[in-house]
């Protein structure tokens, strides 16, 4: 036989399946991992700025809610004097460099307010008032007339009819040149009608010309039996004035007595008067006689006219707090004080001390 050559072939080299498959996973994985961690990482610097947005709007929310400190502002009245009639029972403010006082245009003299007139006239210093003479014209200044309504009112009208009959009257005046409607409002807690006019003033109805043509404001309004006129340059400083206008409440009057005067009687001020011009806090029952000059010994005087000296406390306490310049118990917290209270005053509580 011949011999036959018998070539063994030998397979051509082939990958290692096994191998081949573990490098392609990987790299898959690798793939997979680097995708995952780039979302991660967007995602992540995604919700830090929505965390820093939504921080910084909370921040803007809670400044607009805290309300700013409010800042003080400044009375401009605070310098200002303080007039109280305790006739009448009110007060009102007005710059230093004014005066109070009664002005009498038919005599042309003006005289100093003690404190207890039917008119007071609040107007600016000027020479003519220093040497006690009215101004040749008024202009700059407030009037406060008050009038029983009986005795002004010859026909017994209402508030509103009496208002309305001195509008009329200004209205169809021949030298006023305008005049506003007759309106209704509150001022200090009582109704009011009031109106604006200009021309020369029909105050006091008598067609003064003394008054010099400009524009005004006209207030009535009524308290008891009383009807209180006001008549005002229509001007900042005299609204301004017109603002501090109010009636003595128990809170911020006393029963006085002037001691620097001869036949002083009680009667009630403004609290703020005690210690000035010689008044004090009256005591009932005290002799005030070692108090007074020395000019009024032997002086003769009339009977006081008997004042009210209790009044049911608003809040049902009386203020028995310690104070003013003068020593003594207050007349509303002596004993017979507090027996007239328990007597006539339901709701009193006691004293406050």
């Amino acid at each position: 036989m011949e011999n036959q050559n018998i070539k063994n072939e030998v397979p051509e080299s082939v990958d290692n399946p096994v191998l081949l498959s573990s490098v392609t996973t990987n790299r898959n994985l690798i793939i997979i991992i680097s995708f995952l961690a780039f979302v991660l990482l967007i995602s992540t610097g995604f919700l830090y700025c929505q965390n820093q947005q939504l921080k910084s709007m909370l921040t803007n929310y809670q400044r607009a809610q805290v309300s700013p400190t409010p800042t003080a502002t400044a009375d401009p009245t605070a310098n200002w004097k303080t007039y109280t009639n305790t006739q009448y029972e009110y007060t009102i403010k007005y710059p230093a460099n004014y005066l109070v006082g009664f002005c009498d245009e038919l005599a042309g003299e003006f005289i100093e307010s003690s404190g207890s007139e039917l008119q007071v006239d609040i107007l600016p210093f000027t020479e003519d008032i220093a040497q006690k003479y009215c101004p040749n014209e008024l202009d700059n200044f407030l009037r406060i007339l008050v009038f029983d309504i009986k005795i002004f009112n010859e026909f017994d009208k209402p508030l509103p009819e009496l208002a309305d009959s001195i509008y009329q009257q200004q209205k169809s005046h021949f030298k006023t040149t305008y005049i506003s409607s007759l309106t209704r409002s509150k001022f200090d807690g009582y109704d009011n009608y009031e109106y604006l006019f200009s021309g020369p003033s029909l105050f006091m109805l008598d067609g003064s010309e003394s008054v010099k043509d400009g524009k005004y404001k006209v207030i009535f309004f009524q308290k008891d039996a009383n009807v209180y006129s006001l008549y005002l340059k229509n001007s900042d400083i005299f609204n301004q004035i017109l603002s501090t206008f109010k009636f003595l409440g128990e809170e911020d009057s006393v029963i006085g007595i002037q001691t620097s005067v001869c036949c002083s009687c009680p009667k009630r001020i403004s609290i703020s008067q005690i210690g000035k011009d010689g008044w004090i806090i009256y005591e009932n029952g005290k002799d005030y006689t070692n108090l007074l000059p020395a000019s009024c010994l032997g002086v003769q005087c009339q009977p006081c006219e008997p004042i009210d000296l209790y009044v049911c406390p608003e809040t049902g306490w009386v203020d028995c707090m310690p104070g003013g310049p003068n020593v003594g118990v207050k007349y509303e917290c002596t004993s017979e004080a507090i027996n007239w209270y328990k007597a006539n005053c339901p709701n009193f509580k006691g004293m406050a001390q």
